[in-house]
């Protein structure tokens, strides 16, 4: 289990993750990040208190509290930290995508398998469009919060 004292507010944490997003997704010519990348993108998320080590073992993980309300998963997710195939399902449970979009993807995955790694620049443009959704539906909360004060 994680027992750093990190002082670090959720909003400077999710300012730093998306700062990470916004580099792997839209700022750098490769996707997903590379072994070294993904290796210290879980340093810094366990450094900030994000994920733990699942009590009596020592090599399994699980995001904390904190980790679930910083959006943790789905910066893995936008910087390619998972397995291709597991992506879309993670970004449907978070209302990313719909059914028909992750059918599709995972029926362009059976044909890609024997293939030439098209699968990866898909899951690429399917993260751009989920990462607009989730700014897009943030912006309009902030919005109609904004209009409440």
């Amino acid at each position: 289990m994680n027992t750093s004292s990190n002082s670090t507010s959720p909003a400077d944490i999710k300012r730093k993750l998306n700062e990470i997003v916004d580099y792997h997704l839209f700022e750098t010519t490769s996707w997903p990040a590379d072994e070294n990348e993904v290796r210290a993108f879980w340093r810094t998320v366990e450094e900030m208190g994000l994920k733990e080590t699942v009590p009596g073992t020592k090599d399994t993980f699980r995001v904390t509290a904190l980790g679930k309300d910083c959006g943790v998963t789905l910066a893995a997710c936008f910087i390619g930290a998972f397995a291709p195939f597991e992506i879309p399902m993670i970004l449907k449970e978070h209302g990313l995508i719909d059914d028909a979009e992750e059918e599709a993807f995972h029926s362009f995955l059976v044909e890609e398998l024997a293939g030439d790694g098209l699968h990866l620049k898909h899951v690429e443009v399917l993260l751009r469009r989920a990462h607009a959704r989730l700014f897009r539906v943030k912006d309009k909360l902030k919005l109609l919060n904004d209009e409440t004060e």
